[in-house]
């Protein structure tokens, strides 16, 4: 096996495709942020509304009927 030969990269190459590579993660934080951004939008907007909306009373549970003890039901 011969081992790949390896590539010199002139100073000014290394940078250029550190700049595209700069770019791109740049372009990705952006995104990310605005999907960030998006989101806490709609939670806030969901958060706001249920404050706005009128409490509903909660539901009460009736009582059970109590069974006599000695009595089968009729099942």
């Amino acid at each position: 096996m011969t081992p790949e030969p390896r590539l010199v990269e002139t100073p000014i190459a290394k940078k250029e495709r550190r700049a595209i590579e700069a770019k791109a993660a740049w372009a990705d934080h952006k995104a990310l942020q605005l999907a960030v951004d998006k989101n806490m939008a709609r939670l806030r907007e969901l958060r706001l509304a249920q404050a706005a909306a009128p409490a509903v009373e909660p539901r009460v549970a009736l009582p059970r009927k109590r069974v006599k003890s000695g009595v089968k039901s009729p099942n």
